[in-house]
């Protein structure tokens, strides 16, 4: 009997649980790439500068968290893809410094980081909103 509720509730998991577009080698690789070219500002961990949620005297916002608990996981992919390359605010673009496929490799890794409910949210709404 323990057994068949243990195989409901994976099944249950398994049934609402979105699996992540990438793969374990993909985070594997970002890891490094994150760490040489987002760590500076968006932490070690992911956390964002302590002061993200307010505008700096020039009206930039200091880097956002990239754990899930900022705004990133609103932005489709593609936006996320455009925002590494090309800059935003006074985040600079990495286009001359990183490959489109590094690019996806430092998102894999950020977006692991990203807990399962908030990776679902993201899912759900780009399925509705791709672009």
């Amino acid at each position: 009997m323990r057994n068949l509720a243990v195989l409901i509730c994976v099944l249950l998991f398994t049934a609402t649980s979105h699996a992540r577009w990438f793969e374990t080698t993909d985070v594997e690789k970002g890891s490094p790439l994150y760490a040489d070219n987002c760590a500076s500002c968006h932490g070690a961990n992911a956390e964002g500068d302590k002061h993200w949620p307010m505008p700096t005297s020039k009206g930039h916002y200091p880097a956002p968290p990239l754990n899930g608990m900022a705004h990133t996981w609103h932005h489709p992919l593609r936006q996320l893809v455009a925002t590494v390359s090309f800059g935003n605010g006074a985040m600079p673009g990495f286009q001359h410094q990183l490959t489109t496929q590094q690019i996806l490799d430092i998102l894999a890794y950020v977006q692991s980081r990203w807990p399962d409910e908030i990776y679902a949210d993201w899912s759900k709404m780009n399925e509705r909103h791709p672009g």
